[in-house]
């Protein structure tokens, strides 16, 4: 059960997103203080890209069988 929680694409983008908005919202308030909400932020786009990538895929997959 966890596995399938764990695995789930559109968990991942979600939490992904989550990640880059409140990353965002740190980079937006002190753009010149380099911390780690810069490489979070690269981090979560990062993981956004790759659910999308996953999700289309996905759903090219189901549209050609």
């Amino acid at each position: 059960m966890l596995h399938l929680i764990s695995s789930s694409k559109y968990l991942r983008l979600t939490v992904a997103l989550i990640l880059a908005i409140t990353a965002g919202n740190e980079v937006y308030q002190s753009f010149e203080d380099i911390g780690a909400h810069h490489g979070i932020m690269v981090f979560a786009v990062f993981q956004a890209l790759q659910a999308c990538a996953d999700i289309f895929a996905a759903t090219e997959y189901a549209n050609n069988n």
